[in-house]
């Protein structure tokens, strides 16, 4: 069975934020069925845990265990210099080190956190449930341990395994902004 095939395409960008618009893998005759946005750090020349994961590449993402957020995330694989490029919930660029999160709707500054002012997504956990329900993994909270993943993983492979074509427009992350 191949694995299921999402897609990000990215919109809009400033010095603060990346946002994309994340498509299904459900191959309708009308294309893909938009799914919800995305959130990333703007384009910083590829720096580590202060730039968006670089764009135009088909990345495969495996389902482990994260010990920063101390659940199972999706790993974006193989990005370049890159070592823990996770799918997580966050609402604001700030939450974010490198990272991506799901939102439905987007929003202009917002301040959650403690965090100043910026623009974000919102219902960022329930996109990730719904996400994660959609690629077959409904019941994913309830995996609270490293171990238990790990269990998981070895038991349903076939699930574990997605990937996900981050597309820029032209221009969007060509230049560099300044870091």
């Amino acid at each position: 069975m191949a694995p299921l095939r999402w897609t990000v395409n990215r919109d809009n960008q400033n010095d603060k934020r990346t946002y994309g618009s994340i498509l299904r893998p459900d191959g309708s005759a009308f294309g893909p069925s938009r799914f919800g946005d995305s959130i990333e750090l703007p384009w910083k020349n590829d720096l580590p845990q202060v730039s968006c994961i670089p764009g135009n590449i088909l990345y495969t993402l495996d389902f482990r265990w994260s010990n920063d957020h101390k659940g199972p995330r999706w790993w974006f694989q193989n990005v370049r210099a890159r070592s823990a490029c996770e799918l997580h919930s966050a609402n604001i660029p700030g939450q974010l080190r490198g990272c991506m999160a799901p939102g439905f709707g987007r929003m202009a500054m917002m301040a959650i956190d403690g965090f100043e002012p910026q623009d974000g997504v919102t219902n960022s956990r329930q996109a990730l449930q719904q996400f994660m329900t959609e690629c077959g993994l409904p019941d994913f909270l309830s995996l609270t341990t490293e171990a238990a993943v790990n269990a998981f993983v070895a038991a349903h492979s076939e699930l574990c395994v997605i990937e996900m074509q981050v597309n820029d427009i032209p221009g969007l992350a060509a230049a560099p902004i300044a870091a």
